[in-house]
């Protein structure tokens, strides 16, 4: 098999995973929008939005440096997990911190009680990205 059928078939199921996960989530956001309503739905879209840009911020690219590399040593990709998981753990744990503090200055207690849940989501996602680059 040539190396543009490898490419072809490499981009083809790629895609179709992605294209698979997308129409997944839409069908199971539909599905919970209509069991839980307008109001608590928008509770949870708004959670979930704080944990996806949490979780870009704990990556800062470190998976994207692993897969450029020429040579890929060990080290490389233990230290791209541990930075990895350090800045994910800081940026858990200060979010963690300024609920209380947000709570308190914009009275949004039951939004924040429930964002306290999806805070470690980052830490968690942390522990993945160096192998889903590799």
């Amino acid at each position: 098999m040539s190396l543009r059928e490898r490419t072809f078939n490499a981009t083809k199921w790629a895609s179709m995973i992605n294209v698979s996960a997308y129409l997944g989530q839409f069908v199971l956001q539909l599905a919970i929008a209509h069991i839980l309503g307008p109001e608590v739905f928008g509770l949870a879209a708004r959670i979930i939005a704080i944990a996806i840009i949490l979780d870009q911020a704990a990556e800062l690219g470190f998976t994207a440096a692993l897969v450029q590399r020429p040579q890929l040593r060990p080290a490389h990709s233990s230290t791209a997990f541990t930075a990895n998981l350090l800045i994910a753990a800081t940026i858990t744990g200060l979010a963690w911190a300024s609920v209380s503090v947000y709570g308190t200055i914009s009275g949004w207690s039951e939004f924040l009680q429930y964002l306290r849940f999806v805070l470690p989501l980052p830490l968690v996602i942390a522990l993945s990205n160096v192998q889903r680059a590799l």
